[in-house]
């Protein structure tokens, strides 16, 4: 029977009379399917040919790069090992591919591929996550789904993905975290390296602090955040992560959804609903000083799903994608038979929240009640979602290349937040 990577090799090498035949037959067909809900045999064939003919050269390496890591990612190394032998008979090769895969830059690109394969598989992340009685901060290698507990908070539970953020260049990790069966709450800062308390305070009662979101900076008051405190406004400042002294910058009517710092544009976007109008989703920018730059801007949602509702108030997640410039979020959706969240793909230019029918057409993510920690690969082009299914926490794996999802994998730990750290 044959594999999906011998059908790959044979389009990286051309040989196309050979992928027509294996193609032809029903046996392969049903193996795809089986093997991969994400491609049909002929996605394959046809996503190699564009990448090695069709696409202008200047991007020829870099898309060719993201169909490596797909693979990489899935654990197919001896693909490329094999790649790398047949490299060294590319003279014999016929045609365009042949001079394309004689390059020297092509060599090193593979070489610099199977050199990142060897570390995936010990891919650190630090992270927030909670079992029955405990909170704990710590290190997550994502495809051994193991933890290491760096610090535990006994009697306590972490609140959710808003409530915490990650510093890249400190390394510092900011939470707040709830005292079981009472209603206190602290705001902790840690420093990952040594997981020692940096500061912890005390939140009083009728305040709720959200949308926390680190600016990278090493700064005194570098954390950005939202606040209530019942006066039906919400309230936008910055923190001090060293004794957590607030600054109030704007304060306005509105009920939160969820925020994020867009490193590129230093800016920090708050997405949130009014009183008066729940069906629209309305944004506001702040620069780094947390002082407004845009507001009320109404953002459309696009392209649910026939049959389906979103419900503007679940928006949630908003997790920022530097290596594609992408932001996305989970919405719930609903019909008459079914509901759950999805994820959509923000454009702060044209001010629209769309569904690419990453999860629609397969209808996976649409039976999740409960999505929690969503996040970007710093190096691939992928997104990561932990959910919560029919009681069993699930790690989802979305390639951002290609818009199919790659993975699906039991994760065991349930997780609220979570960072890569880039590597060294």
């Amino acid at each position: 029977m044959f594999t999906k990577e011998y059908v790959l090799l044979l389009c990286f090498f051309g040989r196309y009379d050979e992928i027509k035949q294996i193609l032809s037959t029903t046996e392969c067909i049903m193996h795809f399917f089986r093997y991969s809900r994400i491609q049909t045999p002929r996605g394959i064939f046809n996503e190699c040919f564009k990448v090695c003919f069709e696409r202008p050269s200047k991007q020829r390496e870099k898309q060719l790069s993201y169909l490596f890591s797909d693979l990489i990612t899935d654990g197919h190394i001896h693909l490329f090992k094999l790649f790398v032998a047949q490299y060294h008979n590319a003279s014999k090769l016929e045609g365009n591919i042949a001079s394309w895969f004689s390059r020297q830059n092509i060599s090193y690109m593979v070489r610099a591929s199977i050199e990142y394969a060897s570390n995936m598989h010990v891919l650190s992340s630090v992270g927030v996550w909670n079992d029955e009685k405990n909170a704990y901060i710590g290190s997550i290698e994502l495809q051994k789904v193991t933890s290491n507990v760096g610090k535990a908070y006994e009697g306590f539970q972490h609140m959710g993905s808003q409530t915490s953020t990650y510093n890249y260049t400190s390394k510092q990790l900011s939470f707040i975290i709830k005292q079981n069966g009472t209603e206190n709450k602290f705001l902790h800062s840690v420093d990952t390296t040594t997981w020692k308390e940096i500061n912890t305070s005390s939140i009083g009662k009728d305040y709720n602090y959200t949308g926390l979101a680190f600016d990278n900076t090493t700064d005194a008051f570098n954390l950005f955040g939202t606040y209530t405190n019942g006066d039906n406004n919400l309230h936008v400042c910055k923190i001090s992560p060293s004794d957590h002294a607030s600054k109030n910058t704007h304060t306005f009517p509105g009920e939160l959804c969820s925020t994020f710092f867009h490193s590129k544009l230093n800016t920090y976007y708050v997405f949130y609903t009014k009183p008066s109008n729940p069906e629209q989703i309305y944004v506001n920018s702040y620069d780094m000083k947390a002082s407004p730059v845009s507001l009320d801007q109404a953002y459309e949602v696009k392209n649910v799903g026939k049959g389906y509702k979103p419900i503007p108030s679940t928006l949630k997640n908003l997790a920022y994608i530097p290596n594609k410039d992408l932001v996305v979020c989970n919405i719930k959706v609903v019909s008459d038979v079914k509901e759950g969240s999805e994820i959509f793909h923000i454009s702060t230019t044209n001010k629209t929240i769309t569904n690419y029918g990453w999860n629609g057409s397969e209808g996976i993510l649409t039976q999740i009640k409960t999505p929690f920690a969503l996040f970007a690969d710093l190096k691939l082009p992928r997104i990561y979602q932990i959910v919560l299914y029919a009681d069993t926490y699930k790690l989802y794996t979305y390639s951002t290349y290609n818009n199919r999802w790659q993975e699906t994998k039991k994760f065991g730990i349930a997780v609220t937040s979570i960072w890569e750290i880039e590597s060294k």
